[in-house]
């Protein structure tokens, strides 16, 4: 089971430290806040509206952009074909899908902190079960944000927006992937626990 993110991480308001919506201290102090303005919210939605009129095949084209500039990243991904294959490749489209999808929710999203935190939990998971590093969405979040420029989707103020909305996110799942890590550490082996059964029996 993948870790849950407090609320208060993601911007709401509170005293002391307490989510207003979960009731609970923030696991992570609450240091981590996503306040965006309302320019900010604006620029990040016109310029996604641009990006997918494009479909999933924008997705897929950044994907791709990021496989061929990062060896680490096509590592990450457990992809073997060639550079003209990988348009094909179901893995590749099925992980370019899948961002799509996530990019999309947190976007519309976007006043809505509950769904945010939902969908950075699916996020969490989603990387745990396929293995692929949480550090693979800074490639893909620069490469994104690029694309968009490149195709003047968006200017200059609306990159600037997007690295503000989308490294805060991704400052908060790299925290909850440690945090995982650590708590699944701590947990006692299946060998443990069957040694300590037998021992119990005895």
């Amino acid at each position: 089971m993948g870790a849950t993110i407090c609320h208060y991480l993601i911007g709401s308001e509170s005293n002391e430290g307490i989510c207003p919506i979960c009731n609970k201290i923030c696991p992570i102090k609450g240091k981590e806040k996503v306040n965006l303005t309302d320019k900010e919210k604006q620029l990040i939605s016109e310029s996604w509206n641009s990006f997918k009129e494009g479909g999933n095949e924008n997705a897929l084209e950044v994907l791709i952009i990021c496989i061929k500039k990062s060896a680490s990243y096509k590592r990450d991904l457990g992809i073997i074909k060639e550079e003209g294959e990988l348009k094909s490749d179901s893995r590749v489209k099925s992980h370019a899908d899948s961002v799509m999808q996530f990019v999309n929710t947190l976007v519309e999203s976007i006043n809505n902190q509950e769904k945010i935190q939902n969908t950075l939990t699916q996020i969490s998971n989603y990387h745990q079960q396929t293995q692929i590093p949480i550090s693979s969405l800074i490639i893909y979040k620069d490469t994104m944000i690029d694309f968009m420029l490149e195709k003047k989707m968006t200017a200059k103020e609306g990159s600037k927006a997007w690295h503000h909305f989308l490294d805060k996110l991704l400052d908060s799942l790299k925290k909850v992937a440690k945090e995982t890590q650590t708590s699944e550490s701590r947990q006692p082996s299946t060998s443990q626990i069957s040694a300590s059964s037998k021992s119990n029996i005895k």
